[in-house]
């Protein structure tokens, strides 16, 4: 990525899996529900290399920087002198590398484009028909085998090498729920008469949330990955299990589990994406229940969406839910997330017992779910003791 002829930033997806993220990202496409948009624009998988001002990076990382910079005698000059190294994973922020392959690999992209950008200002100024040429050159077209990309490589001789290479098409997989420690209670599951039958939708929220998961390769805050159950037959209940996306295959499975175990077993499940389908065909094959994908099942899309909606008005104060197709582009643009908003109007509503009785039932159970995922410190314990009353009211009436 350039400006004005200079090298502003590289985004390196290394590998089959990470040409597959970029083919994910760089395809335009339409989604008709915004915690859809969401995960697509929280599913990089790269490293990045940028160059920023100092005051841009975080407080570790200047510290870092200006030690390096110190040892080896480096005067930083100009406005976006600062190099700022992160690594993007699906379903976390944007966070510092964690391991020293990752600077390699990140460094040998900076020697090439940097290498590249020297020999178009030769050819600029020596050959400007063949550096005109040379820019006509496609980025990538849709050959025999499907679609290929410009690929530049170094040769022995020093000299830039170009062709054409295969790019890995986008395939999405998902993973399926992870049953090792849930044998004995899936057997007793067997045993039970099934009855009624639920919605399914696996869907990211919003809400970052700051604490480190345990054993986890990073600590960059994280974005939680929710599975929501939905009544079909009677009156509707929403229920919401969290985890993340490193672990829910073996999380959620507990979780969806141990509610069958208190709530007893469906005859049908009803999923609304292939991810969510993905996760529950093991467990729904073992207990005989019939699994169906349904994208456009409404009460459980109405149920996501609106819960995916409550949770942007409490961390962001100027989400609309109308113009959610303008959610800034990419990871960096889920940053707004974070925090419970504590402005005089959202208070006074919230502490408002007979405004929280208005509210829909799955709109209350998401903030006293959402109160759960990022803490209470920053909310006046009387709204809390509220919200909390008013989620209990709901879960006794249905």
């Amino acid at each position: 990525m350039g400006r004005g002829g200079d090298l502003t930033a590289v985004a390196l997806f290394d590998g089959d899996e990470g040409a597959r993220s970029l083919d994910g990202i760089s395809h335009e496409q339409y989604f008709e529900y915004p915690w859809e948009q969401h995960e697509h624009q929280c599913s990089q998988l790269c490293l990045s290399c940028c160059f920023e001002a100092m005051d841009d990076l975080r407080p570790e990382e200047q510290e870092s920087l200006r030690g390096y910079c110190r040892r080896h005698d480096i005067k930083l000059r100009g406005k976006n002198a600062c190099p700022h190294f992160e690594v993007y994973t699906p379903g976390y922020l944007p966070w510092s590398l964690t391991e020293r392959i990752q600077e390699a690999h990140l460094l040998e992209a900076v020697e090439l484009c940097t290498l590249l950008g020297e020999e178009l200002r030769r050819l600029e100024k020596e050959d400007p028909d063949e550096f005109w040429s040379f820019l006509q050159i496609p980025g990538e077209h849709t050959g025999p085998k499907g679609r290929q990309v410009v690929c530049f490589e170094v040769g022995e001789d020093g000299m830039i090498q170009m062709s054409m290479i295969d790019f890995p098409k986008y395939r999405p997989e998902y993973p399926a729920a992870q049953t090792d420690g849930q044998v004995e209670a899936l057997k007793n599951l067997k045993k039970k008469k099934k009855s009624g039958k639920w919605g399914a939708c696996i869907l990211l929220g919003p809400a970052r949330i700051e604490e480190p998961r345990p054993d986890a390769p990073t600590d960059a805050p994280w974005f939680p990955v929710i599975l929501l159950l939905v009544t079909l037959s009677g009156p509707s209940v929403v229920t919401a299990k969290i985890s993340s996306m490193r672990d829910y295959p073996a999380e959620l499975a507990g979780e969806l589990v141990a509610y069958m175990e208190e709530m007893g077993v469906p005859s049908g499940i009803v999923a609304v994406n292939r991810r969510t389908e993905r996760f529950l065909a093991g467990i729904t094959r073992m207990l005989g229940i019939r699994l169906t994908l349904d994208e456009s099942e409404l009460t459980v899309t109405e149920a996501a969406t609106d819960f995916f909606n409550q949770q942007m008005r409490i961390t962001d104060p100027d989400w609309d839910d109308d113009d959610w197709d303008d959610f800034p582009d990419g990871p960096d643009g889920c940053r707004s997330g974070g925090g419970i908003p504590m402005d005089p109007q959202t208070l006074a509503m919230l502490g408002d017992p007979v405004y929280l009785r208005r509210l829909s039932p799955e709109m209350v159970l998401a903030m006293d779910e959402l109160l759960r995922l990022c803490g209470t410190e920053d909310m006046p314990e009387e709204i809390v003791k509220n919200i909390r009353a008013e989620a209990a009211r709901r879960r006794k009436l249905f």
